[in-house]
């Protein structure tokens, strides 16, 4: 394994096919009952104005930058709809003012807001006949965008200003642009968040932009590649110099980002020799923890503005519960064996949508070297009946950074 390749920081197949109706229906439904009653989207706390001037005060800042991360393998049906269906919530969140869910706007709230969509798929070795996994490079980390005929318009990046801007208008593109299309089943939900934000170094190997930690040395991908986030990447843009920096991630499988392109070629007999799954079998194979905790947690200069939430193969029990030991600890967690020693896919939880999930093990363990640095993290379960309370304590989460604190 190439050290350059496993270092880090330191220092598209056919879509769903879905009816005209659908994403943006759903928005807006979700939307007019998330509105009723609560305060008025375009009257969001401003410097200047409004009923809410005596409870504006001097902020660390007033923007954010949100990143979805979302599992669209096959058999995630069921969890993008829970996305579509909280993102009108979450999103009003930000128009309302009120991050903390208290029913009034908070002191601090957000004058400028980006969200985008990746996915988890990095595009595996085309396999002949496989419908999903056509490319070599999936999504790639890119800011996605739906081709469905009503969503022709949405923006990769969608930006937005509360205080001036239609909220119906705003969650209907981030819901056309959540409406993935299936790829490879290989899911790399840290990678992918890590390419589609990173930025690509400049001349002394260092990263070129001012958003990240001082001399943060950008990873390096499968193919020699850089990320999307830097002056001339696909995502530049996106993240603003002092923003807070919220990454989602929504998956019912663990990471399985790893260097070695073999692993994800079933035909390839490298990895063939231990049983089971070859992301549970070869676990050795795939990318360090720590290529996350100092790649993300090297994307600001300030960890504390950093929100990582995963909506991920947790215990439901275990929702919002930042024991990181006591979570991995948890019997479910663990992998389990067969009498032959092959590693057996056991999912941690089922959902009554049908859900099921894996133990998201990587994915927890990242989220407790992030806290480490300062980063603010919420974990929930992605088998929860719906993504509410997850969604509602993201959006704590990001009220409390914008805010300068834990």
């Amino acid at each position: 394994m190439s050290n350059a390749v496993n270092g880090a920081g330191r220092r598209r197949g056919p879509r769903r096919k879905r009816s005209l109706a659908g994403p943006r229906s759903i928005a807006l439904f979700v939307l007019a009952g998330l509105l009723t009653g609560c305060s008025d989207p375009s009257r969001a706390p401003t410097p200047d104005g409004g009923d809410t001037a005596d409870a504006w005060v001097a902020v660390p800042t007033d923007e954010v930058d949100v990143l979805f991360v979302l599992n669209n393998s096959p058999n995630s049906s069921d969890a993008l709809v829970g996305v579509w269906t909280n993102v009108p919530g979450f999103v009003g969140r930000m128009f309302s003012g009120d991050f903390d869910g208290d029913g009034a706007p908070d002191a601090v709230t957000a004058r400028s807001v980006h969200i985008g969509v990746t996915t988890t798929d990095l595009g595996p070795p085309r396999v002949p006949g496989d419908t999903y996994c056509v490319t070599e490079t999936g999504d790639d980390g890119r800011l996605v965008t739906s081709d469905s005929l009503d969503c022709l318009s949405s923006p990769n990046i969608v930006a937005f200003q509360p205080s001036a801007d239609r909220a119906d208008v705003v969650i209907a593109d981030i819901v056309c642009n959540a409406t993935v299309r299936y790829g490879c089943a290989y899911q790399q939900p840290l990678d992918a968040a890590l390419k589609a934000l990173s930025p690509a170094p400049g001349p002394d190997g260092l990263s070129p932009v001012a958003w990240t930690a001082d001399r943060w040395v950008p990873p390096l991908f499968r193919g020699g590649t850089f990320g999307h986030g830097g002056p001339e990447g696909a995502s530049h843009g996106f993240v603003r110099e002092e923003s807070v920096l919220v990454i989602i991630l929504l998956s019912g499988e663990d990471d399985c980002s790893s260097p070695e392109r073999a692993l994800y070629d079933d035909r390839d007999p490298t990895f063939s020799a231990r049983g089971g799954p070859r992301c549970l079998a070869y676990g050795d194979a795939l990318f360090s923890i720590e290529r996350y905790i100092d790649g993300l947690g090297g994307l600001r200069r300030r960890p504390e503005r950093i929100v990582f939430a995963g909506i991920v193969g947790i215990p439901p029990s275990r929702d919002g519960s930042v024991d990181y030991d006591g979570i991995l600890a948890d019997p479910d967690m663990a992998t389990q064996f067969d009498e032959l020693g092959a590693a057996l896919p056991v999912p941690v939880c089922h959902s009554p949508s049908f859900v099921w999930a894996l133990p998201a093990r990587r994915i927890v363990e990242t989220a407790r070297g992030l806290d480490a640095l300062g980063a603010q993290v919420v974990l929930y379960s992605v088998c929860d009946g719906s993504y509410l309370r997850a969604f509602d304590a993201v959006a704590a989460a990001v009220g409390a950074a914008l805010a300068g604190g834990p």
